[in-house]
């Protein structure tokens, strides 16, 4: 794979400075992150490439989740209110 090891950037709020914090730290030397409950983040020199990366990703995620049967982790009522606009 050419993959290697992906990096998984905990959950924080989308735009915010947790968010750019976590993503800075694991970005060195990744081509491929993963951003808990946002999705991926990749980077390679030309579109092909990068969507070559996206699929492979997608893939060996899928077999993950199959093999590992692993429940999909949901945000919490917080997050979800954190998220959702007033009046809604």
């Amino acid at each position: 794979m050419r993959l290697g090891d992906v990096p998984l950037v905990p959950y924080a709020s989308p735009g915010s400075a947790e968010l750019a914090a976590g993503v800075t730290a694991a970005a060195p030397g990744h081509p491929v992150l993963l951003l808990a409950n946002h999705g991926p983040v990749v980077a390679a020199a030309t579109l092909d490439a990068a969507i070559d990366l996206a699929e492979e990703l997608e893939t060996a995620a899928q077999l993950t989740f199959l093999l590992r049967q692993a429940p999909a982790v949901a945000l919490d009522a917080a997050a979800v209110a954190a998220l959702t606009p007033p009046g809604r």
